[in-house]
């Protein structure tokens, strides 16, 4: 009896494969967990830097098309 414990503990300690899993759900979960931490600590700042960037190419966009209205090759 000892020996088919010993025999079935040793089978499923070196059976690896639901411990990969766990292990990739951990990594997963912690990634998740980082990543929304980040957007709210910088929501503010992150919401300024995307409307700032859209504004910048719209007014670009606005210039070229004013420029090649006019015939002017734009700068």
């Amino acid at each position: 009896m000892k020996a088919r414990i010993l025999n079935l503990l040793h089978l499923t300690l070196r059976d690896e494969e639901g411990q990969s899993i766990v292990e990739y759900f951990a990594i997963i979960a912690f990634l998740a967990v980082m990543i929304a931490s980040v957007f709210m600590w910088t929501e503010n700042s992150l919401v300024c830097a995307v409307s700032h960037s859209c504004s910048s190419v719209t007014r670009e966009l606005d210039r070229i098309n004013i420029a090649a209205h006019k015939g002017q090759i734009p700068k």
